[in-house]
C-alpha cells in the first residue's frame, strides 16, 4: 500500500472516489516496453523497509531503466492498470496514468445515448440551435429597463438558459418542436420580446389546431425517426397540448396572458368534450340488451362549474385552474354519504334504528 497525502494519486479512477490509501498490486500485462503511457501526475517515493529483500530487487529493477505496472482492484471485481514505477535521475516516481477515456479515442457512439439511433435526434433542430445562439462583438453598450447597463455575458446566459428550459433530444419525444415550419409556436414563445401579431398568429395557430381536431384530420408531424406506427390522431392532439401548456408555464413570465388563456380555455374544452363522447358512448351500451347495466356515474364536471378564464376574478396562474378543475372532477367520482345528504345543520344521528327496536337513541355525531 502506497500512503500519500495528495489525494490525486487515487483520484483518476472512473469510480471517482478519492482516497488516501490505494491498493496496488503488481501486474505484468502484454505490451511493448517502450510504450508510452498517457500520465496524468508523478510523484516521488521511496521504500518504507529499506533492508528488506522484496524492497532491494524492487529499487534495483526500477534504478537500471525498467518499469513496473501496477493495478488497483474495483469493486465490480475487475481490475485496472492504474500506475507505474519508473526511476528519473537516479530517483523512483510513482505515475498515475489516465484510467478514464483518453481525448485521443474515438467519441462513445450516439447510439450509446437515450435515442439508439442516428435517426432518432433532432441534429437539424440543434444545428439551428446552435445559430440562434452564436456568440458576436457587442460593442455599443446597452441598458436594461431599470437603466442598468447590460452586461453581453450575462444576457448571452440568460437567453441559452430561456431556449433550453424545455429542448427534448429525441424526436420521438416531442410534438410542438416537430411542426415548426407548420406550427412555429415554441420559436415565437422563446422570443425576448412577443409583438402584437406574434400574440395574433399563436392564437390563429391554437384555434386552427383545434378545428382541425374536430375535423378529424392527422397533425403534420413528419414520420421521420420514429419507430412504429407512431401514436393514434387522438393522442398525438393530446401530446401536442401537453407539451405547449409545458412550454407556456416554463414561460409564463414573458409569455403574454392572452395565449395563457386561450389555450388553457381550449385544452379545457376539449376534455370536456371527449368526456361528453365517452358518456354517450356509455348510454349507447347500456341501451343494448346484450350488454349489463353499467354502475351509475355522474359526469366528471359540468359547464356551469368549469372555472373558465373569463369568469376568474384577479391574477390566477395555470396550476391554479388546473387544480382548480382536478379537484371539481374528483369530488364527482364517488357518491355522498347518504347520512350528510340527510343531516340537519350537518348532523347525522347514527343508529336511528336502535331507537324503534331496544328504545335506545345514540348521541348526534358530527360530520366535518
Amino acid at each position: 500500500d502506497f500512503v500519500a497525502g495528495d489525494n490525486h494519486i487515487g483520484g483518476n479512477s472512473r469510480e471517482g472516489t478519492f482516497k488516501e490509501t490505494v491498493t496496488l498490486k503488481w501486474c505484468t500485462p502484454r505490451t511493448n516496453s517502450v510504450e508510452l503511457h498517457y500520465c496524468t501526475g508523478a510523484y516521488r517515493i521511496s521504500p518504507v523497509d529499506v533492508n528488506s529483500r522484496p524492497s532491494s530487487c524492487l529499487t534495483n529493477f526500477l534504478l537500471n531503466g525498467r518499469s513496473v505496472l501496477l493495478e488497483q482492484p474495483r469493486k465490480s471485481g475487475s481490475k485496472v492498470i492504474s500506475h507505474m514505477l519508473s526511476s528519473h535521475g537516479g530517483e523512483i516516481f510513482l505515475h498515475v496514468l489516465s484510467s478514464s477515456r483518453s481525448i485521443l479515442e474515438d467519441p462513445p457512439s450516439i447510439s450509446e445515448g437515450c435515442g439508439g439511433r442516428v435517426t432518432d435526434y433532432r441534429i437539424t433542430d440543434f444545428g439551428e440551435f446552435m445559430r440562434e445562439n452564436r456568440l458576436t462583438p457587442f460593442l455599443e453598450p446597452r441598458y436594461k429597463i431599470d437603466g442598468s447597463l447590460e452586461i453581453p455575458l450575462e444576457r448571452a446566459k440568460d437567453q441559452l438558459e430561456k431556449h433550453t428550459r424545455y429542448w427534448p433530444m429525441i424526436i420521438s419525444q416531442t410534438t410542438i418542436f416537430n411542426m415548426q415550419a407548420v406550427v412555429p409556436l415554441a420559436s415565437v414563445i422563446v422570443k425576448e420580446a412577443m409583438t402584437d401579431e406574434d400574440v395574433l398568429n399563436c392564437q390563429k395557430t391554437i384555434y386552427n389546431l383545434v378545428d382541425m381536431e374536430r375535423k378529424n384530420d392527422p397533425l403534420p408531424i413528419s414520420t421521420v425517426g420514429t419507430r412504429g406506427k407512431g401514436p393514434k390522431r387522438l393522442h398525438a392532439y393530446l401530446f401536442y397540448m401537453s407539451g405547449a401548456l409545458h412550454i407556456l408555464t416554463l414561460h409564463s413570465s414573458q409569455t403574454p396572458e392572452r395565449i395563457q388563456k386561450c389555450l388553457l380555455t381550449v385544452r379545457l374544452k376539449g376534455l370536456l368534450d371527449r368526456e361528453k363522447e365517452e358518456l354517450a358512448e356509455a348510454e349507447v351500451i347500456k341501451d343494448s340488451p346484450d350488454s349489463p347495466e353499467p354502475p351509475n356515474k355522474k359526469p366528471l364536471i359540468t359547464m356551469d362549474e368549469m372555472p373558465t378564464v373569463e369568469k376568474a376574478k384577479g391574477p390566477m396562474s395555470l396550476l391554479s385552474l388546473w387544480s382548480n378543475r382536478i379537484n371539481t372532477a374528483n369530488s364527482r367520482k364517488h357518491q355522498e354519504f347518504i347520512g350528510r345528504l340527510n343531516s340537519v345543520n350537518n348532523k347525522a344521528e347514527l343508529y336511528q334504528h336502535l331507537k324503534e327496536e331496544n328504545g335506545f337513541v345514540s348521541g348526534n355525531a358530527s360530520l366535518q
